[in-house]
């Protein structure tokens, strides 16, 4: 009965959310996987069976050494009832997500739950207090994030608020620090997680922010949309596929923006006298050549290192048509 409402709102959408939703975003993603988001063919699936065992990891921080003393506890230090109920709260999740060809480490956040509560568990028990057991993988993971930091700070100072991205990095290894000094067990808990939502709130605003400068270009042309494309106004994209871009472009409902290939250029210009189109900069040539007797112009253009291309340095333009004055 909770799902009553996907029945109109299909009917809302003329079937596209049967089609589009389930049929594309649910079975299609769990068969072949979607904008560089897994590995391709038989070899590539085998690579990215195992990625979310790292996903865990570096996720459960700065509980990832307690997270393996954890597993332990699961099989030997609590009774079978609870024992079954953690294991097919998590097993599903991270079975079904693993196989999937598909992957995105959001997907498996659920499976984080049943973690958690085998993490409590364990850490009261008498078997936590006079262990360091997985301390040592954590220390490693934030060493590594702290490094990561400070190379995007010194390589990038240009580009990022290199003393932000240094900030956090420099809260890594305070954590890093603390998880050394402080006993495995409940009496700390109330330190590391003050402390670890100070920096992971640094992180993201001040580290994840940052890098996303170097790795997305969806935000930068967003608000190009939003300040060159009236709301009426068609937009387009081709040859760059990035969900993010309707998020910050921020369209209407009833007019978002529309996905087209090269081939579609010189109908699209036909059948729509002036607009917008979001392209890769390989594709602005063919752009050209449709929309050339209309007139155009780059009204915006963005670089960034495409993760979702396997790191290709790209660059994404917004064009209009006719070309109209600034």
């Amino acid at each position: 009965g909770f799902a009553l409402w996907f029945i109109p709102a299909n009917a809302a959408s003329e079937g596209e959310l049967v089609s589009q939703g389930i049929g594309i975003h649910i079975i299609g993603r769990a068969l072949a996987p979607m904008e560089g988001h897994g590995g391709n063919g038989i070899v590539g699936f085998l690579l990215f069976l195992p990625i979310y065992i790292p996903v865990i990891l570096l996720g459960m921080l700065p509980w990832t050494g307690w997270t393996i003393g954890a597993v332990g506890h699961v099989f030997g230090g609590i009774a079978r009832r609870e024992r079954v109920i953690l294991l097919a709260w998590f097993l599903p999740t991270f079975i079904l997500f693993s196989i999937a060809a598909t992957k995105l480490p959001h997907y498996i956040f659920p499976a984080f739950a049943p973690l958690a509560v085998a993490i409590g568990a364990w850490i009261t028990s008498d078997n936590a207090k006079s262990t360091k057991g997985g301390i040592v993988i954590s220390t490693i993971l934030y060493g590594l994030l702290a490094v990561f930091l400070a190379w995007v700070a010194v390589s990038y100072a240009g580009a990022v608020s290199s003393g932000l991205v240094g900030l956090a990095a420099l809260g890594f290894v305070l954590i890093a620090i603390l998880l050394w000094r402080l006993p495995v067990g409940f009496g700390s808990v109330v330190p590391l997680a003050l402390v670890s939502l100070a920096v992971f709130q640094l992180f993201y605003w001040g580290g994840l922010r940052e890098v996303e400068k170097l790795v997305k270009v969806s935000k930068p042309l967003g608000v190009a949309i939003q300040a060159y494309a009236p709301e009426d106004a068609p937009v387009f994209m081709a040859g760059y596929r990035e969900p993010s871009l309707a998020f910050y472009a921020s369209r209407p409902i009833d007019n978002p923006i529309y996905p087209v290939t090269a081939r579609d250029f010189a109908v699209m210009t036909t059948d729509y006298p002036q607009g917008f189109v979001v392209l890769t900069e390989p594709q602005l040539a063919t752009f050209a050549e449709a929309a050339d007797e209309m007139g155009w112009r780059v009204v915006a253009q963005a670089a960034a290192r495409n993760f979702n291309r396997n790191g290709v340095e790209e660059s994404v333009l917004l064009v209009a048509w006719p070309a109209v004055a600034e």
